[in-house]
């Protein structure tokens, strides 16, 4: 059996080859329906398109659609617990 391993922002950052669909959810422990459902709403990587059937994510777009959804801590709203009396 294949040993899980927890990649760090930094070695996701430094990806060199393309991705497909199954690779790129599994690295961002995503499924697939919600990679999909993402995609419909506008909100999952950008896609290059390899003939009818064969979708890839490049390095590139793995780096911006990590940017656009990193939490900053300066933007991350408060929950409840948090907020002052």
């Amino acid at each position: 059996m294949e040993q899980e391993r927890n990649l760090n922002v930094a070695e996701i950052t430094e990806l060199t080859r393309n991705l497909t669909i199954r690779e790129f959810c599994e690295l961002m422990r995503q499924s697939r329906t919600s990679y999909f459902n993402n995609r419909r709403l506008g909100l999952g990587p950008d896609e290059v398109r390899v003939g009818r059937h064969v979708i890839i994510i490049t390095p590139q777009a793995v780096r911006e659609w990590l940017e656009r959804h990193t939490v900053r801590a300066a933007e991350a709203k408060p929950t409840t617990e948090e907020e002052p009396a």
